[in-house]
């Protein structure tokens, strides 16, 4: 059974993209396992999210001189080259809502988890997408197309790919809250403002036990299921989208301040070496006394420092914006 996968694309490389029925993955990110056959849900990113298109995986060709790069944005290390099943009239959107921005439309699944390049989707979500999109675009998809030199209807081919997932009705419910989710609140970091979360009490003269079960909001990232609740969970997902935020990569990392020393893209293939504290607020750069004219940017889960003289990423929104 063909796998199935979400790719994402700025709005602004769509028009080569589907000229061409390709994508491309830059630099420093992994060729996934794909296979002939395999279904790419194309995603266009920004405002007006959604997918755009259905294509069919047929080959990945690692950038060299010989392999065509239309994109100007960024250096790239892969162009997979797909074939069209169908081009939608307007995008499908995922109709992410609520502060955690969950879909309205896909079982369990958020927006966090597809913030990267090129994501494989869970048989119940490729199944929700396909069941929305059939729905919705019954006027388009009566089409046919070319499978592998057969001609094929757009709508029973999805319908028979569907039927090969074989999944049952039942509704997928969220894994409960366990102690190995999560990045947990700790007694030694809480801010005052994290304070207020009701924590276990150590009762004097016991051995202390450690504190587990406390988390944040549900964001179902790859990485971690909830919220982080302090500058440790902001490390963890700083780590894992590092190239996703515009990082090539870390070079130092240390145990005073600033934090660690990365190098940050600036366009047309440049970087440019800064230095980097981890905060899970803002404001605590200031509560902690550290030097503005040594630092460049605040890596953070809240952003609460107005007027802030630094760069700084905050990280839900970050990793939940579509632009």
């Amino acid at each position: 059974m063909a796998n199935a996968f979400v790719v994402n694309c700025r709005p602004h490389n769509w028009e080569a993209c589907d000229r061409e029925t390709i994508f491309g993955l830059k630099e420093g990110i992994g060729l996934p396992s794909l296979k002939e056959g395999d279904i790419i849900l194309f995603r266009i990113s920004g405002p007006n999210y959604g997918v755009k298109a259905i294509w069919y995986f047929e080959k990945a060709m690692m950038v060299d001189q010989t392999v065509r790069v239309p994109w100007t944005d960024s250096k790239y290390g892969w162009i997979i080259k797909c074939k069209p099943i169908i081009k939608l009239s307007r995008v499908f959107s995922e109709d992410f809502q609520t502060s955690s921005k969950k879909s309205a439309k896909i079982s369990d699944f958020y927006a966090g988890g597809i913030i990267r390049s090129i994501v494989s989707l869970k048989p119940r979500q490729i199944k929700d997408y396909l069941h929305n999109i059939l729905n919705e675009f019954q006027s388009e998809v009566g089409g046919t197309f070319d499978y592998f030199g057969e001609k094929k209807i757009v709508k029973q081919f999805l319908e028979e790919y569907l039927d090969s997932l074989n999944l049952k009705e039942t509704a997928i419910k969220p894994p409960s809250i366990t102690s190995s989710e999560g990045i947990l609140a700790e007694e030694e970091d809480l801010d005052a403002s994290e304070k207020e979360l009701e924590l276990p009490a150590v009762t004097k003269g016991k051995k202390s036990k450690p504190l587990y079960g406390i988390v944040g909001e549900r964001i179902d990232l790859p990485i971690l299921n909830y919220a982080p609740l302090n500058e440790k969970g902001v490390i963890l997902l700083f780590g894992y989208y590092l190239q996703d935020l515009g990082i090539s990569h870390v070079e130092e990392i240390k145990s005073g301040f600033p934090d660690a020393i990365a190098m940050q893209s600036i366009g047309n293939g440049k970087y440019k070496r800064i230095r980097i504290e981890f905060e899970f607020r803002s404001s605590s750069f200031i509560r902690h006394n550290h030097p503005i004219d040594e630092c460049d940017v605040i890596v953070c889960w809240i952003h609460d420092w107005h007027d802030c003289p630094l760069e700084v990423i905050e990280l839900q929104t970050a990793l939940f914006n579509q632009d």
